[in-house]
């Protein structure tokens, strides 16, 4: 049995200088906290684990006071970034290997933050027009469920239409629809939320949407690709980025214990 823990030990050890953890993902949450948990519990799926050991560590900066992005976005409201870019300084000094922010439309600053970072930042709109290319069974006509925000500024428009997809649009209805379904999701009330994000999914099906995007972390808490809410192949975008993380730190794994051997 080990002996009483020494807590100024503790306490000198978290102030010292810390070495890389290339292995180490940090995530930039609060945005909000449903849909980050709901992306670490996809990271989890998406790991080639068989023990705890083998999950990928991570360290999750969540601030749910950040300012609403869409509200930024449409309506000159309070900035994000300056929050977004304390995240990020934030897991710069842990050292962490990579950063990702599973919420779309604070990609609208992806680039201002990818400025100010040491380490990588992982880019959610790329990781899903990506996944969207590999999975669906053919190009063609693509619905995008994301917050007015991410439409007004064009995130997956220009990154699905350079990939040679026609965006189905939605009407001004299921705008409304989708709306208050992530807003719902975000309030709580999860089967409301549902039933309205279900509702725009089935109409852009009916518009010519051979394949559907979860372009909303919030859509991605409740539109299963494993259910009837998603008539066609849905590409989600959660998903999309655990993905890519276990991808990116698998590299850093591989280049670390290479490091390693030559020492």
């Amino acid at each position: 049995m080990s002996g009483p823990l020494d807590l100024r030990a503790v306490d000198r050890a978290g102030t010292a200088e810390q070495p890389p953890r290339k292995e180490w993902l940090g995530v930039i949450g609060g945005m909000g906290p449903l849909a980050t948990a709901d992306f670490l519990a996809k990271l989890v799926e998406a790991t080639p684990a068989t023990s705890d050991q083998q999950h990928i560590p991570v360290l999750v900066h969540g601030d749910p006071r950040v300012p609403d992005r869409t509200d930024a976005l449409l309506h000159r409201g309070a900035s994000p970034l300056p929050a977004l870019v304390e995240a990020v300084r934030f897991l710069n000094r842990c050292k962490v290997g990579i950063i990702a922010m599973p919420c779309n439309s604070a990609h609208a600053w992806f680039e201002e933050l990818r400025a100010v970072s040491e380490a990588p930042i992982l880019d959610i709109i790329a990781a899903t027009s990506a996944l969207a290319e590999e999975t669906a069974p053919a190009l063609g006509s693509i619905g995008v469920l994301a917050t007015a925000g991410t439409e007004r500024v064009g995130l997956y428009h220009r990154a699905l239409r350079a990939r040679g997809w026609d965006i189905v649009e939605v009407d001004r209805g299921q705008r409304r629809d989708l709306d208050r379904g992530i807003a719902a999701v975000k309030a709580g009330d999860v089967v409301f939320g549902r039933q309205l994000v279900e509702r725009v999914a089935h109409g852009l099906v009916r518009q010519g949407a051979g394949t559907l995007v979860a372009a909303c972390t919030e859509v991605s808490t409740v539109l299963d690709v494993e259910d009837d809410g998603a008539p066609v192949p849905l590409i989600d975008s959660s998903t999309a980025l655990a993905l890519a993380c276990v991808r990116a730190l698998s590299a850093n794994s591989s280049s670390r214990t290479r490091e390693e051997t030559q020492t």
